[in-house]
């Protein structure tokens, strides 16, 4: 692991070593952080949707079967 890497796990780290930056990398700097968090933000919400959709499917398919329903039977009586 690079010495930057390091700083970045520890807060007190790398608040001393952006203590040296001029402001033009301190903003350079925030606006690649906005960027991560966005991104991290997306990912998470892609995720939660991809559990969500995989429970749905789930429910869903336990109750088809309660019904004594078949996923050919429900494909055969949706609109095409």
């Amino acid at each position: 692991m690079t010495d930057s890497a390091v700083a970045l796990r520890n807060p007190q780290t790398l608040r001393t070593s952006l203590a040296t930056a001029t402001l033009s990398q301190l903003l350079t700097a925030q606006a690649n952080l906005h960027e991560l968090i966005d991104e991290l933000r997306e990912q998470q919400e892609r995720q939660q949707l991809e559990r969500k959709g995989r429970r749905v499917l789930a429910d869903m398919r336990s109750l088809m079967a309660k019904a004594g329903i078949s996923m050919d039977e429900l494909q055969a009586v949706l609109p095409k």
